[in-house]
């Protein structure tokens, strides 16, 4: 045991330099993509999936308006998160805010000002070294695509891409609620870009929904009731003209003397019953 010790130890100090020159390499190498890295800003949002209309169908087999839930609950989440993933969500988030907003690079604006005055020199520096580095970038990507290895993106498709890169979407152990998070070089853009995006999706969601959903049904039903709406008001028009009515109260007044005639008439069946089983 002491033996094992010792040798360990003595690999230590005889490896020091080594080891403390890899470490003093991987700190700096840390600090220096901390430094060079853009800044990323995070915004979050849930949402609460709840049972709605659109989650109903109409029962085929009956006659009347009975509706029943048309999926259980895990499928309907899972729904909610391709409609979160899709592609047209991002389209819309891009049409909504403009391509520029998603291509602009914050980090070289020149309204941006250091927390220090002393800092200023360090922080030109910084940009002219991010600089560098993304024409280096675009650079290699140019080549990629001379190359035919890479296919050129348009203004707009890098957009998009960037939109659904940088979105994250999730769903809580047993629960309906998704974790939905935008992340942004900026703290405007991650909050427009997640309204935006939540925007779209409602917008999609409707769409998807009322496109599933049959009017059929309700367009048979409303017709249904026009019709028989028509034929009782036909119906009141020939009775207001055969008993000259022209008014609501004159209609009152002959209904209650139809009622009083006919309860005059059932009185007088009534005692000529009567009179007949005495005389039987």
């Amino acid at each position: 045991m002491h033996n094992s010790l010792r040798d360990a130890l003595y690999m230590v100090f005889r490896h020091k330099a080594k080891m403390a020159s890899v470490f003093a390499v991987v700190l700096g190498v840390v600090v220096l993509f901390t430094y060079l890295t853009q800044e990323v800003y995070r915004s979050e949002a849930k949402l609460l999936i709840r049972l709605g209309r659109e989650n109903l169908s109409v029962d085929p087999t009956v006659s009347g308006p009975t509706l029943y839930p048309s999926r259980d609950r895990v499928s309907e989440v899972n729904s909610e998160v391709s409609i979160l993933h899709s592609r047209a969500i991002a389209e819309k988030v891009v049409d909504k805010l403009g391509t520029a907003v998603f291509l602009e690079k914050p980090d070289e604006a020149i309204d941006v000002q250091p927390p220090v005055a002393a800092m200023k020199g360090a922080q030109q520096d910084l940009r002219k070294v991010r600089r560098e580095m993304r024409v280096a970038e675009e650079s290699g990507h140019g080549l990629l695509v001379a190359l035919d290895l890479k296919t050129a993106l348009t203004p707009r498709e890098q957009a998009i891409k960037a939109v659904m890169e940088n979105v994250d979407v999730g769903v809580e152990s047993k629960t309906d609620i998704i974790n939905v998070t935008y992340d942004a070089p900026s703290r405007p853009l991650a909050q427009s870009a997640l309204d935006a995006f939540l925007q779209s999706y409602l917008e999609e969601h409707i769409r998807v929904h009322s496109a599933q959903a049959t009017t059929r049904f309700f367009e048979e039903q409303t017709e249904a009731l026009r019709t028989e709406l028509d034929a009782r008001e036909q119906k009141l028009d020939e009775f207001r003209r055969a008993n000259g009515i022209t008014t609501i109260e004159r209609q009152k007044e002959v209904l209650l003397n139809q009622i009083s005639g006919l309860e005059e008439q059932l009185s007088n069946a009534q005692g000529e019953g009567m009179a007949s089983e005495k005389r039987v």
